[in-house]
């Protein structure tokens, strides 16, 4: 059995990410049964970080818990941006910013990978943020970095799409970092 954690603050798209999953199971040449669970924030994150995985997607930008204005680690998540080589500071003090205003966009899912990626397990980073926005790019540049996958929703397949999580799949399985 295929065991998947699926972290986004965006609950409307698991049932595209469980069927996309399960497609992109299906479609493999190893036909296993598949078990998708799911986070929508740090928090209930935090709670698989002793589970074993076969493989995690997680959103980037998320809150500590849902419906709370705790920005504790953002700071923490970022400090692992900013020193990387081709992070602009400009984008840096951007992400800054975005958390000052809403604790929706703490960039925790660099938490989550972190972890997951130190204990072996396939990662990949989802995100309907640009690569080249200044949000995107520390976080495109981080994965390339730490050689954790990363997945952006494109026009014609966004996170609510089961293509976009089939994808995401694909490039969890063939991700070079386990």
């Amino acid at each position: 059995m295929k065991k998947f954690l699926v972290v986004d603050d965006l609950t409307e798209c698991y049932p595209a990410a469980g069927t996309g999953l399960l497609l992109a199971t299906l479609a493999s040449a190893r036909k296993e049964s598949l078990l998708v669970c799911t986070a929508r924030d740090y928090r209930e994150a935090e709670a698989h970080f002793d589970d074993d995985f076969d493989g995690v997607l997680t959103d980037c930008f998320f809150p500590y818990q849902t419906g709370s204005d705790n920005r504790e680690l953002a700071e923490q998540a970022i400090g692992l941006l900013a020193p990387l080589q081709f992070v602009e500071q400009r984008n840096i003090d951007a992400l800054r910013a975005a958390v000052r205003e809403t604790a929706q966009k703490q960039p925790l899912g660099i938490l989550v990978a972190e972890h997951f990626h130190t204990r072996g397990t396939p990662v990949v980073i989802t995100t309907s943020t640009s690569h080249s926005s200044a949000l995107g790019e520390p976080i495109s540049e981080y994965s390339l970095e730490r050689n954790i996958g990363y997945w952006e929703a494109c026009p014609g397949m966004e996170k609510i799409d089961t293509d976009f999580w089939s994808q995401a799949y694909f490039h969890c399985l063939f991700n070079p970092s386990a």
